[in-house]
């Protein structure tokens, strides 16, 4: 039965997140969903979890596989990774994880397409010289011709 109206938070993040625990396991949730909290700004900056794995039906002293981009970054995780540990272990109460591997992913960039600038000057001019027509205070209009002639 649908309910209409204010519902419960935990509710709504319960039928959210119940799929990604089962998926992946909540061990392995909690770690990505909470990485910044359980290790700190400067590493949570330069890493990221990728997955964890255990033994066979087991659920303590697993393996933590850690990404990295830059193969420099390794060396200051793996300096840090008794503290790591540790702050694991805190945020769970129990010896979750007994060791990171490392693993250097790097950074997908996205293609910036070229763009024909002429065009965009003849689509944009036209709205920009009408919004600034419609300016009544000189200096503002000025001033923002002058921007308006930098970008375009």
């Amino acid at each position: 039965m649908k309910r209409f109206g204010p519902q419960k938070l935990v509710d709504v993040i319960t039928v959210v997140t119940k799929p990604i625990c089962e998926e992946h396991g909540f061990l392995n949730f909690k770690i990505i969903a909470n990485w910044q909290q359980i290790v700190g700004n400067r590493i949570a900056q330069i890493s990221y979890p990728i997955s964890i794995k255990f033994s066979a039906n087991q659920k303590v002293n697993g393996v933590l596989v850690v990404g990295v981009e830059n193969p420099g970054f390794s060396l200051e995780i793996q300096a840090n990774q008794n503290l790591i540990l540790e702050r694991i272990a805190t945020y769970f109460g129990y010896k979750a994880i007994s060791s990171i591997k490392l693993t250097v992913v790097p950074k997908k960039r996205k293609a910036t397409p070229k763009v024909d600038h002429s065009t965009i000057k003849k689509e944009v001019s036209v709205p920009i010289k009408e919004t600034l027509d419609s300016i009544q205070d000189l200096e503002t209009k000025e001033l923002l011709e002058s921007i308006a002639k930098q970008i375009f």
